[in-house]
């Protein structure tokens, strides 16, 4: 009796091991997906700066090309 119940005790210890891994491996897998948005957000968010910049920039030029082609018409 005594053997049959260690037997058990070892088994549902080796299943709540297993339930122990199962958990922790599922938080580094939703870490790694949070860390993974996190980054994609920040590259998004630095394209978007630079592209309002080009945006800028090219309406300067646009400007100082207008004005330049003015002068040379008057």
């Amino acid at each position: 009796m005594s053997k049959f119940f260690l037997l058990l005790m070892a088994a549902v210890a080796a299943n709540i091991v297993i339930l122990l891994i199962i958990c922790l491996r599922c938080k580094r897998i939703v870490r790694q997906k949070n860390r993974s948005i996190v980054r994609q957000i920040h590259e998004q968010e630095s394209l978007k700066r630079k592209l309002e910049r080009t945006c800028f920039e090219k309406e300067v030029l646009e400007k100082c090309l207008n004005m330049q082609r003015k002068k040379e018409n008057d």
